[in-house]
């Protein structure tokens, strides 16, 4: 025994038919609309902007290699390389990306300045701990490079109390107009 009884079925049917056909009629005045309105541009190309094109892509995609064949309309390639462009447009996050590892926040490279000025006596490894005291998990080569000046106006060079440097290399860095933390 069926789902729905035969005179139902039957009237479905008869209305789907009607639907169908009424859609083949709109779709035939369409593609005689649209041979007419090029033979008026007498061999002349159309021109579409960008959202006419992103519009036809998807439209294109939905219809198919094999349905855009029988149009007479731009060719298939043309317009499934626009839905390619579209996509790729889509997921292209180039504005976002930025060259190289993001650097250390303002604050926490004034952070770690300060702290090798207020507390001489402190190496590395001291103002390392002293940070992650803070929440704020800093490599050793971070502080390190808390010096270079990149952030800063002033150029500092921390000098690790772990590390002994000699007086000509201290006189040569204090020459070359660094500021030195001890």
């Amino acid at each position: 025994m069926g789902l729905a009884p035969p005179l139902l079925s039957f009237l479905l049917m008869i209305a789907a038919g009607w639907v169908h056909r009424h859609q083949l009629i709109v779709i035939e005045f369409l593609q005689a609309e649209n041979r007419l309105l090029k033979d008026r541009l007498s061999g002349r190309r159309l021109r579409f902007t960008d959202a006419e094109r992103a519009l036809l892509a998807r439209k294109a995609k939905a219809v198919g290699r094999k349905g855009l064949l029988e149009l007479d309309s731009v060719s298939p390639d043309t317009l499934l390389r626009w839905h390619r462009r579209l996509v790729a447009q889509r997921w292209n996050f180039a504005e976002r990306r930025s060259a190289g590892r993001p650097g250390v926040m303002r604050h926490i490279s004034e952070l770690i300045v300060r702290m090798a000025q207020d507390n001489r006596s402190w190496g590395y490894t001291r103002i390392q701990r002293a940070l992650a005291n803070l929440n704020h998990k800093v490599g050793r080569g971070t502080i390190a490079n808390a010096q270079s000046g990149a952030l800063h106006a002033k150029r500092y060079l921390i000098i690790d109390r772990d590390t002994k440097y000699s007086q000509q290399f201290r006189r040569l860095v204090q020459d070359s107009g660094t500021n030195v933390i001890y």
